[in-house]
């Protein structure tokens, strides 16, 4: 059962990386997986892609592209509607799978490759069935190998099987359901009667003998904790960034050099069918009431999918310029064209109408201003981190460090239970304070992005805590639990 638990968590944590690395596809990922100077295309854990594969990929999505706009596409043509870019997401998804069944160990067996192999038409012979030789001509024409494509179609083989195990849906027994629904909405009638030390008919008090045995039975519970007392000079990002000045100019001229991203142009979402000629596109579009139900037409008739005919969304000047002018003179949405372009006549369909974003200097002042005094806080802590190290190899202590510079001194009782600020809660702190030696320590960067040394003072072991230092702490504890057991007498007394 556990294994099964395991086997079912890797699933679904691969299923996350699948949708966060193809969501990333369409955001230029592939700049970061092609590596520079190797003949490898992707580089994904223990898969590899090599360029050879994604040619093979590239010419394959042409082949299809053309058949689906009923053209033959030139790569320049095809490459201009993402051929390449969707190649590589096919690619990527499918190593992002290869992966993922390789972790599982999830492979279709020999059999089924071979079933597979013996039932593809392609493969088939003069006599209607699966011919050896036809198989090994084909294979040769692209190029392949038969233990090369065998393993190509078992790959995928696994991936379809993993898809199908994802998206399998699982039907839960009526029965099943109906139980734990009524598990869930079931009700009970609860009389519920709560006491306290007022419903008692006389006054709890303890005694000195009382609070003494409760000591001397209950010393765990005035145990003091090994204890590490800890000083510290830390100096947070916060406060930094607190202190410092940036001028309107500064401002102004951060605006200037960031407005070409603040200020996003107008957009339409556009959808396209290429047609051979003009007269083609015409006499579709004469076939229906309006050229939106045209369009439609066309595409259905083709079988096309959106995938087919989106070009997502453009601005003006990602379009020819008779067509950017017609579509963006206009406020309407609708279908525009024929148009001549290089892939041939094509109808235009605009789905949406995106607004122009724009940013003014007062829209984004407190946020320039945050971030510029961020970066100048960062830049000083980083100065001020590596002019303390120094100081420190030099022998100065925590104290003349805080004296002459501005990071701030404190003292720390550190133990199981204790409080602490929260500075001092994260990893890097806590690791530093168990390392700690009475020396100064290296000056560390703490995940808050503050700086911070520290040295080990002083080191207790566990130890009890005298009678008399804790004694109206004992009484407290002791007359709480002499209350309780009141109260728990005279709740059975009620029950019986």
């Amino acid at each position: 059962m556990a294994a099964m638990r395991s086997k079912t968590s890797k699933i679904f944590a691969w299923v996350i990386v699948f949708i966060l690395v193809i969501g990333l596809a369409g955001f230029g990922i592939q700049d970061v997986i092609r590596s520079s100077g190797r003949n490898e295309v992707i580089n994904f854990a223990n898969q590899k892609v090599s360029s050879d594969d994604y040619a093979r990929a590239i010419q394959q999505e042409i082949k299809s592209l053309s058949q689906r706009l009923g053209t033959s596409l030139t790569y320049e043509q095809a490459n201009s509607i993402g051929a390449s870019q969707i190649a590589l997401q096919k690619l990527l998804s499918s190593t992002i799978l290869n992966q993922m069944a390789q972790d599982l160990r999830i492979s279709r067996g020999d059999e089924a490759v071979k079933a597979s192999i013996r039932s593809n038409p392609a493969f088939f012979g003069i006599g209607g069935t699966f011919d050896p030789t036809t198989y090994k001509l084909i294979l040769q024409n692209i190029n392949l190998q038969p233990k090369e494509y065998e393993e190509i179609l078992r790959e995928e083989m696994s991936r379809i099987l993993i898809l199908d195990l994802i998206n399998t849906k699982i039907n839960t027994p009526a029965s099943a359901l109906d139980l734990i629904y009524n598990y869930l909405n079931e009700e009970r009638v609860v009389d519920i009667l709560a006491l306290n030390k007022d419903d008692l008919s006389s006054k709890i008090i303890v005694s000195e003998s009382e609070i003494r045995d409760f000591y001397d039975q209950s010393n765990e519970q005035f145990m003091q904790p090994a204890t590490r007392e800890i000083s510290y000079v830390y100096l947070s990002l916060a406060e930094m960034i607190s202190k410092q000045v940036i001028l309107d100019q500064e401002i102004e001229d951060e605006f200037l050099s960031r407005e070409p991203y603040l200020n996003i142009p107008e957009k339409r979402e556009i959808q396209q069918v290429v047609f051979q000629n003009q007269s083609e596109a015409m006499l579709s579009l004469s076939n229906s009431k309006s050229k939106i139900e045209g369009f439609d037409l066309i595409v259905d008739e083709r079988k096309l999918t959106d995938d087919d005919i989106s070009l997502g969304e453009l601005s003006s000047d990602q379009l020819p310029q008779s067509v950017s002018e017609k579509i963006f003179s206009s406020t309407e949405k609708g279908v525009f064209g024929p148009f001549e372009t290089e892939l041939g006549f094509v109808l235009y369909k605009v789905l949406k109408i995106i607004p122009e974003v724009t940013k003014t200097l007062e829209d984004e002042y407190k946020i320039i201003k945050q971030d510029l005094a961020t970066y100048k806080a960062e830049e000083v802590l980083d100065e001020l981190m590596a002019f303390v190290n120094d100081q420190i190899a030099e022998g100065l202590s925590l104290e003349e460090i805080a004296d002459t510079t501005e990071m701030n001194l404190g003292k720390l009782k550190v133990f199981e239970g204790g409080q602490i600020p929260d500075f001092a809660r994260t990893t890097t702190f806590k690791a530093a304070i168990e390392a700690a030696t009475n020396l100064e320590s290296d000056v560390f960067l703490n995940e808050d992005q503050g700086i911070f040394s520290v040295r080990l003072d002083k080191e207790t072991q566990p130890y009890l805590k005298k009678f008399n230092n804790i004694k109206e702490i004992a009484k407290e504890k002791a007359l709480t639990k002499k209350i309780n057991l009141a109260l728990d007498r005279k709740a059975k007394k009620i029950i019986d």
